[in-house]
């Protein structure tokens, strides 16, 4: 795989995750397929606590993620980049195909990459604990410790998704791919959904705004480092994410928060402040009264952002939408 495409902040966290959860077997095992989550006995059910693969399999996007790699606009895009097949190469089947990637020792024949994003993407190989998940009388903490990756953690839910939502190649923009905007309220909203919420659309939000600039800090500071050209739009997305996760700050008490240092630049150091504060904010649910605190003075911002930004400075431009797509996702409930 191509390094510009390598997301490295999230892989580093990736990899601290796995060694987290003090997986068993050879390497936590191997993935085996979505067809085994798919039968009427477990997740391929018509009940509310059996359908979640009916869900993701009829309703979710990401059960089409490879397939869009095979459509005519994939094709034109494909054609401006001189990739031969978007189908099979890396730039795009890291996130719309990720299991095409695994060696041959981490998978089943059951295994159908062209599944997408599918269950084992967010929920990890399933070898080790897709027999014993759903019994009653194992404990949550048992579950995670034979592999299953925990969701319910905020700062890993956000690791998991971050990576094919924020940072993405320019060129593949230039050819026709839609900006990636991490907004973890809104995405999670727009999911057909297959699971409880716990988190409150707020915290999922500001939680999203920290891990977002902490990938567009360590794709910057990387470029800057191989001394590669970086792009004015990359420049104002990282400086109006900046800002964002500081007016954050400026609005939320935070029990020992970090300071985020305002350098003219991405540095390393500044995508270490902002991990640190992804996951000093999902620590536990937020009181119901922060929540209001963060919509009235996103809405305070909102106005004066109206009166003084100037639309032809592209910075300001995107603070301002940034500011609108956070208050449309705040007001979303299910």
């Amino acid at each position: 795989m191509p390094s510009s495409r390598i997301h490295f902040i999230f892989f580093c966290q990736f990899l601290l995750a796995l060694t987290s959860l003090n997986l068993s077997g050879a390497e936590g095992g191997r993935y085996i397929g979505a067809v085994n989550c798919s039968t009427s006995g477990c997740h391929g059910g018509a009940g509310d606590l059996s359908k979640q693969h009916t869900i993701w399999f009829r309703a979710d996007r990401h059960s089409r993620a490879h397939s869009s790699l095979t459509t005519a606009r994939s094709a034109r895009m494909a054609e401006s980049l001189k990739i031969e097949n978007p189908a099979t190469d890396s730039r795009c089947t890291s996130c719309h195909a990720p299991m095409l990637a695994l060696p041959a020792a981490r998978k089943t024949e059951t295994l159908r990459p062209e599944e997408g994003v599918s269950c084992e993407s967010c929920h990890g190989a399933s070898e080790n604990w897709v027999r014993s998940h759903t019994r009653t009388d194992y404990s949550r903490s048992q579950r995670i410790s034979s592999g299953l990756r925990d969701l319910e953690d905020l700062y890993l839910r956000s690791n998991t998704c971050v990576a094919c939502h924020q940072v993405i190649d320019q060129d593949l923009v230039a050819a026709g791919h839609p900006r990636l905007h991490f907004d973890q309220a809104g995405l999670s909203d727009r999911e057909p959904r297959h699971w409880k919420e716990i988190w409150g659309q707020p915290q999922l939000w500001a939680v999203g705004q920290f891990a977002a600039l902490r990938e567009l800090s360590g794709h910057l500071a990387q470029k800057q480092s191989k001394q590669q050209k970086i792009n004015p739009q990359e420049q104002a997305d990282w400086e109006s994410s900046l800002w964002l996760c500081q007016q954050i700050l400026q609005t939320l008490p935070l029990e020992n928060p970090s300071s985020l240092s305002s350098p003219a630049q991405a540095t390393m150091e500044l995508t270490r402040q902002s991990d640190q504060l992804t996951r000093l904010s999902s620590k536990k649910i937020w009181p119901k009264d922060w929540d209001l605190k963060l919509q009235e003075a996103l809405q305070n911002i909102q106005s004066e952002l109206k009166k003084t930004s100037r639309q032809d400075q592209l910075s300001q431009k995107l603070k301002l939408e940034k500011v609108e797509r956070a208050l449309q996702s705040l007001a979303l409930t299910r």
